[in-house]
């Protein structure tokens, strides 16, 4: 015997589909809205540790003085190596 297929047996899970994809919405939305939330508090975390400590200090690290920082001139025409010799 065939067994024969009722034309409704699509339509049977239409209704755990729809379940799956409410609760897939639901769970993405959820997820960027814990992302904005945290980018949010943690902006504002960052932003009231440099404004107590300083630019940089909270991080383990502070700026070099303006005297020890690189300076941005362009670089002569002539090329050294690291022994000090010119270089073609």
């Amino acid at each position: 015997m065939d067994a024969v297929e009722s034309p409704l047996l699509p339509f049977v899970f239409l209704p755990i589909v729809s379940i799956v994809l409410t609760v897939a919405v639901a769970v993405g939305v959820l997820a960027l809205v814990l992302r904005v939330l945290y980018s949010v508090v943690w902006r504002a975390v960052l932003r009231g540790l440099e404004e107590y400590y300083g630019p940089g200090t909270y991080r383990g690290y502070t700026l070099p003085a303006p005297s020890e920082q690189q300076s941005t001139k362009p670089p002569s025409g002539e090329r050294r190596h690291r022994s000090g010799r010119l270089t073609r």
